[in-house]
């Protein structure tokens, strides 16, 4: 590399060497907020991600109640039970039920309403 900072004669800037991004190490630990969990790619996203980093801190799932049912009911009777699920029933056998009560906290919402504020619930 040339006293420039350019690589060589043609001029053109390298970009200084990055390590390799640590997906792991990235997620250890660390809390998350995933919408759209009871829809198809939502139950298949919240599967891959605690099949594959399992030491993911918290994962806070909005999950719109609905039909007599808490958001924390709805997630384990619609998304928990799904087929996109089976890798960690398979994984974690008996222990399934422990694991997600550990990783997953529901939040009751629905990202189609607008978010209730202290000015419009005084009215």
């Amino acid at each position: 590399m040339a006293s420039n900072g350019t690589n060589g004669s043609n001029g053109h800037h390298r970009a200084p060497e990055r390590p390799p991004l640590d997906v792991t190490a990235t997620l250890r630990g660390k809390r998350i907020l995933l919408i759209g969990t009871t829809g198809f790619v939502g139950k298949v996203a919240l599967s891959m991600l605690l099949d594959r980093y399992p030491d993911v801190g918290q994962v806070y799932c909005l999950v719109r109640p609905g039909a007599g049912n808490t958001a924390d009911e709805r997630f384990y009777k619609k998304v928990a039970t799904s087929e996109a699920f089976k890798p960690l029933r398979d994984k974690y056998g008996d222990g399934l039920q422990a694991f997600l009560e550990s990783k997953i906290t529901a939040i009751p919402g629905d990202i189609g309403r607008p978010p209730r504020t202290w000015r419009t619930a005084r009215r």
